[in-house]
């Protein structure tokens, strides 16, 4: 995954980890895309570790733990009123 080095992306791609976030011009480009052709081994592992974050974090039961914990962690607090901070 290659992608600008901006707003959305961030959310999904770990730099160097499950792709590349790069700034926006060819030259950066490039190098990327002619890694990505010479190093298919680390291309390979890059593939596997973006197919498990998209499933640890974007994949539907993911959303679905994470709505429930914060649900549990707001009922929680409204049940105890000191908790709940006021500004």
């Amino acid at each position: 995954m290659i992608a600008i080095d901006n707003a959305g992306p961030k959310e999904t791609i770990e730099h160097s980890k499950t792709g590349f976030l790069l700034a926006n011009n060819s030259r950066d480009w490039s190098e990327k895309m002619r890694w990505m052709v010479e190093r298919e081994d680390d291309l390979q592992l890059m593939r596997k570790n973006c197919q498990k974050r998209m499933l640890d974090h974007f994949e539907f039961k993911s959303f679905q733990k994470k709505f429930i914990r914060i649900l549990l962690s707001l009922t929680e607090k409204l049940a105890d009123p000191g908790k709940v901070k006021t500004h």
